[in-house]
């Protein structure tokens, strides 16, 4: 029988021992594994975020890029198409226009022109000129403009410069808009004066029906340039939206259009000054039987369809067509083919504008203006056969005569009546200047020199009778001469 020694235990406690330390060491390692595994998979995790957060960003910037790149592009040839119809209508122009009218003048000093065998002249060669001053040389600058951009857009690509080809079509421009604008009065002189013909008014309708587009008329051709002008700045502003910040062009864009912008502002008064020749020149070709003639320094500053009340105490309107000219207010019946009949006018170098008290009158958004205005009293005497009444003159006296409008609502009244003020105001200061240079022209004068003037009641006198309009109706109706002042008398409507 074997006996376990005593030199036999403690070999199987060690055994035993080092078997627990290593499934202790073991489990640690696992354990150690495991940690550094999960903390590299977290690592791993964070660097795989980091790339796709910059990937997706770098795709974001990438994309946003190519957007403003196409929309740059996209700008520049919207740019490029108006260009080229803008010369097509001056094309259109000249060859509806300009080029017959020449024609025109050609056969006229030959055989009568398009009148058969009339010797009529309808047209002159200086009137043409007058009329299609510098259309050449506007042609030639955008003809220039188109090409250079053509020639930029050979060579086109992602960071190519344009913003040079605006910076030298600036100048160019400027010269020949304000060159047109400087002529632009006379132009419409000289339009208005040939549409007084007959003849013209009917070989322009037979022009511009035959053309390819019948709506557009010699204004548009004429008005055409300087209207052009107003296209620009908005149009290299959106350009200069669409460039990226970080294009070589970016800076040098922003500022050519802010000087685009710049010249704008200055020319601002100037368009809109041709802008009121403009609207009165198409008003005075549909007012018939008007005192009232156009002239280069009249502009419509406002036209309405208001109501005026034919009598003193605001009762019985009537529709009118109102023209607030420069210095005068005229007022008409628009008539069933558009044409305004004229019934009346008021100087307003004289007159007085405000608004109307809606209580006194029962009638809201209504203005009044006072006109002074001269009236003629013949003078009666008995003469040439039993109770026969002989006119032998008569004498001017000063009538304030009220004129009641109303308008559609309080904001078209306030305009109105500030607009009449503005003008009223002006035209008095005007015709105050030359009173005072007259004056002083005067008292340098020897007084055994100078002209004894004659009253106006005496050059009445030497014309005699009472005033009249074209149509031979009185200009007034009559009442007492003793209860003569404000609301007292009414110009005929």
């Amino acid at each position: 029988m074997l006996r376990r020694t005593s030199k036999d235990t403690p070999s199987i406690t060690s055994s035993s021992n080092l078997s627990f330390t290593s499934l202790r060491s073991a489990d640690s390692i696992s354990r150690s594994n495991t940690s550094m595994q999960e903390k590299l998979m977290e690592d791993m995790s964070i660097i795989d975020d980091l790339y796709n957060d910059f990937a997706d960003q770098v795709e974001t910037d990438f994309y946003e890029v190519e957007v403003r790149y196409r929309d740059r592009e996209q700008s520049i040839q919207d740019i490029y198409h108006s260009e080229l119809e803008y010369i097509a209508l001056l094309q259109h122009g000249r060859e509806v226009f300009e080029n017959k009218m020449r024609l025109q003048v050609q056969q006229q000093s030959k055989r009568g022109g398009i009148l058969s065998g009339s010797s009529k002249i309808i047209c002159t060669d200086q009137e043409v000129n007058i009329l299609f001053a510098l259309h050449q040389d506007i042609l030639s600058t955008h003809h220039r403009f188109l090409d250079d951009l053509d020639e930029r857009f050979r060579i086109w690509g992602p960071t190519q410069l344009i913003s040079d080809v605006f910076r030298e079509f600036l100048p160019k421009l400027a010269m020949v808009t304000q060159k047109r604008i400087q002529s632009f009065s006379a132009s419409i002189m000289t339009l208005e004066r040939l549409m007084k013909s007959n003849a013209f008014k009917k070989l322009l309708e037979t022009w511009q029906q035959d053309a390819p587009q019948q709506h557009i008329t010699l204004l548009d051709i004429l008005k055409a340039p300087i209207q052009r002008m107003k296209y620009y700045a908005p149009a290299l502003r959106t350009l200069a939206q669409n460039t990226d910040p970080l294009h070589p062009d970016y800076a040098h864009m922003l500022r050519c259009t802010a000087k685009f912008e710049s010249l704008n502002i200055d020319m601002t008064g100037s368009l809109e000054d041709v802008g009121k020749l403009c609207d009165a020149f198409e008003v005075f070709q549909k007012l018939r039987e008007s005192p009232v003639m156009m002239n280069e320094d009249r502009r419509l500053h406002l036209r309405g369809d208001l109501s005026k009340f034919m009598n003193a105490d605001g009762s019985n309107p009537e529709p009118r067509v109102v023209l607030l000219f420069s210095e005068v207010l005229v007022y008409g019946r628009l008539m069933k083919d558009g044409t305004i009949s004229y019934r009346g006018q008021m100087d307003l170098s004289t007159a007085v504008a405000r608004a109307s008290n809606a209580e006194s009158n029962k009638r809201s958004h209504c203005f009044e203006v006072i006109a002074t205005e001269n009236q003629v009293v013949s003078t009666m005497s008995m003469g040439g056969g039993p109770n026969m009444l002989l006119s032998t003159g008569g004498s001017t006296i000063t009538v304030q005569t009220k004129h009641m409008f109303q308008t559609k609502s309080r904001e078209e009244q306030t305009q109105w009546v500030a607009e009449v003020q503005r003008l009223i105001r002006i035209n008095k200061e005007k015709k105050a200047k030359p009173a005072g240079h007259t004056v002083r022209q005067s008292s340098d004068v020897p007084p055994s020199l100078s002209r004894s003037t004659t009253s106006s009641s005496s050059s009445t006198a030497a014309s005699g009778g009472d005033m009249f309009d074209l149509r031979g109706k009185p200009l007034y109706k009559k009442v007492n001469a003793t209860h003569r002042g404000i609301n007292s008398h009414e110009f005929m409507p």
